[in-house]
């Protein structure tokens, strides 16, 4: 009888877990594959009307628009997203307080982003850039800051409560509702219709996203409002600081990579790089997807687990999404030439072998992404604080060597070496700290490694990207591979949330 009332609620535990990650990765993957569909459409139309100089503006752009984000919200949303999964779990009480606080923060941090993005939009445009055109654009995007912060902070409170099936579905309508807004903008305005239709899109999104949190949140009990807890305050902003430094200090990088990319080989070469990046997000839906939920499920981990189910069930999840993420990074690479020969035309051609580049790389950051979630989860900010802080000094200086050296794909050189050496520091630091078991990830790792090596000697040698029947061989063979060394008891977990999500679908 002990055994038996000992295991039931441990049993009862585990099967609530992986229900909601499976229910939730399933979710997210459903949304985040149609959703890109529809940012492809989106990418597509920007390519095909602006052409490669103005998609490299366009690109600079939305990269300084990434900063100011960065500032407005001051990165609360991974820690938003934790406490509330976590209060709701140990001290309901605190959550009204908590969810207010974090509310009055992201409001006042969103203001002064805004008036400082507005003032300084002729700097940018006028002096650094020499492009007049992104003088309006940035001024626009200002105006609309405070309302895609807020946005922001809804989508988190809806991760947190795990509403990941309404966050969902109010995604793919905002990516859908993006392409005709897209397409009519650009036809009108020209390029800085692409800043008008973004605040179009902000406001709907506010509407949508912010309004459900808020629902959401009344329907738990609690009532939005604004108000500054000195705790809650004090709490939040601890946990939150190294994510603020780490996110602000990461896209700033990724600011610098672009425009020396832009300002030393020119907007065209940056309108490529656009290109490339697309398809390489295609390969992020796959972190994204396991990620969304795994946060605050790795924070139920810690209140409810031992420290050896949370290790195996790390280990499980990596390797899971070690053998789903390179056949699909795999498929984006190798068929880079011609899908971008198809979708953007002949212009955007060069651009083929940058996206193998950064396909592969997409493949590390699905293995980083969610190491950051485990080590999140267990509110580790300051380790992540020095690694960041390190990767965004790797981005500049590799950036700044490669590209130099090799032109264009020296970038994707560069996004490859910080992505490999941060992950790499990530998982030895769970391995050393008995978060991950080491043997298991590294078999998983080492499979993927020698087919990403063939492949790419085939890019390198064989023309592999212009080869159907070669494609098709190097991706059976990384399919296969991936089975073989699969363990049963993973297949098992594929399976079974296949067999779920598909009787799902039919009901």
């Amino acid at each position: 009888m002990n055994g038996m009332t000992h295991s039931g609620p441990n049993d009862a535990v585990k099967g609530s877990l992986r229900e909601k990650m499976a229910s939730g990765s399933f979710y997210s993957l459903v949304a985040i594959l149609t959703g890109q569909t529809f940012a492809l459409a989106t990418s597509i139309i920007y390519a095909r009307l602006l052409g490669r100089d103005d998609l490299g503006i366009l690109a600079i752009f939305m990269q300084i628009g990434n900063v100011a984000s960065a500032a407005a919200t001051l990165s609360l949303g991974t820690a938003t997203t934790r406490f509330i999964a976590k209060l709701r779990q140990e001290d309901r009480g605190k959550l009204g307080p908590f969810v207010s606080t974090t509310l009055a923060i992201t409001l006042l941090s969103s203001v002064a982003a805004s008036v400082a993005l507005f003032l300084g939009a002729s700097y940018l445009g006028l002096t650094l850039y020499r492009e007049p055109e992104l003088v309006p654009m940035i001024q626009i995007t200002a105006l609309f800051l405070p309302l895609a912060a807020l946005a922001g902070f809804g989508s988190s409170v809806l991760q947190g409560l795990q509403s990941i099936r309404k966050l969902a579905i109010l995604g793919v309508a905002l990516e859908a509702m993006g392409v005709p807004v897209t397409y009519f903008s650009l036809l009108r305005f020209g390029l800085i219709g692409a800043a008008i239709g973004g605040g179009l899109t902000t406001v709907v999104s506010f509407a949508l996203i912010f309004g459900s949190a808020r629902t959401s949140l009344s329907r738990e009990g609690f009532v939005l409002r604004l108000a500054l807890h000195a705790p809650n305050a004090d709490g939040l902003l601890r946990y939150a600081v190294p994510l603020i430094i780490s996110s602000i200090a990461i896209r700033t990088a990724l600011l610098y990579q672009g425009s020396f990319l832009a300002l030393s080989l020119g907007f065209g070469d940056a309108g490529l790089f656009k290109v490339a990046s697309t398809l390489y997000r295609v390969v992020s839906f796959v972190p994204a997807a396991v990620t969304i939920p795994l946060l605050p499920l790795v924070s139920e981990l810690q209140a409810t687990s031992t420290r050896e189910r949370t290790r195996e069930s790390l280990s499980t999840i990596v390797r899971i999404t070690t053998f789903i993420g390179s056949p699909i990074s795999l498929i984006v690479g190798l068929a880079a030439s011609p899908v971008i020969l198809i979708l953007y035309g002949s212009d955007f051609l060069a651009a083929a072998p940058l996206a193998f580049v950064l396909a592969v790389t997409g493949f590390v950051e699905t293995i980083d992404a969610v190491s950051v979630s485990s080590v999140l989860g267990e509110g580790k900010t300051g380790l992540l604080l020095r690694l960041d802080l390190f990767h965004a000094f790797l981005i500049a200086t590799t950036t700044t060597a490669f590209v130099t050296w090799f032109g264009l794909i020296g970038i994707g050189y560069a996004l490859f070496v910080t992505a490999t050496v941060h992950a790499t520091l990530l998982l030895v630091f769970l391995s050393a700290t008995d978060r991950l078991d080491a043997t298991r990830v590294l078999r998983a790792l080492g499979v993927v490694a020698a087919c990403f090596g063939l492949a790419g000697f085939g890019v390198a040698y064989a023309n592999a990207q212009q080869n159907a029947v070669l494609i098709a061989g190097l991706l059976l063979f990384t399919a296969v591979a991936g089975l073989l060394f699969m363990e049963a008891k993973e297949r098992e977990i594929l399976a079974s949330i296949l067999r779920t999500r598909l009787r799902m679908l039919r009901s």
